[in-house]
């Protein structure tokens, strides 16, 4: 099995917050090989939900962890600025670990790291990260997806009060309304 932990990233988030996620979700085991988080089910799948909004560093920040920042290209860095959460996630992501707050390694195993956009044309994320995701963009449904969506979340609703199925087209054009209502107000 797998454990699915969501980080709601904002600019408030930060790599400290990160790793105290990662630890609280993880056996720490001490080896031959120095320390090691490991998964407490068979795989940790960490959910960056709109991983663009980290907070990004500016050049003279004077509270960046250095060693988060060890592959840094200089000329990127002083250029878009880098976020300390993006570069523990490459870091992670390249070396399978990451350096401890007194540079101690720790390995990690058995992570997945996944995330999700509020829109890619931000460009917000640097380029050696997104150089190393699976890029999946997918587009709005159009009225007739949001009918089927709308119709299968309450399916089993309508099967337990019997409802006929002109009732539920009924409701579902009203939900539909509803949302598309709502998208254009805010």
């Amino acid at each position: 099995g797998y454990q699915l932990v969501t980080i709601k990233c904002s600019a408030q988030l930060n790599a400290n917050q990160v790793l105290h996620i990662l630890k609280q979700n993880c056996l720490v085991v001490s080896g031959i090989r120095g320390k090691e988080y490991k998964p407490k089910q068979s795989r940790l799948v960490l959910f960056m939900k709109n991983i663009d909004l980290c907070p990004i560093d500016s050049w003279g920040k004077k509270n960046i962890l250095l060693c988060y920042f060890v592959h840094i290209l200089i000329d990127e860095f002083f250029l878009i600025g880098t976020s300390e959460v993006i570069e523990l996630l490459l870091q992670i992501i390249n070396r399978s670990g990451f350096y401890s707050e007194n540079l101690e390694w720790i390995s990690v195993k058995g992570l997945q790291i996944c995330g999700t956009l509020t829109h890619l044309s931000n460009q917000t994320l640097s380029t050696r990260f997104l150089s190393k995701c699976n890029i999946l963009l997918t587009s709005y449904p159009n009225e007739s997806d949001m009918q089927n969506i709308i119709l299968s979340f309450l399916s089993s609703t309508f099967n337990k009060i019997n409802n006929s199925s002109n009732n539920k087209e009924k409701i579902c054009e009203v939900l539909l309304d509803i949302f598309n209502e709502t998208k254009r107000n805010f």
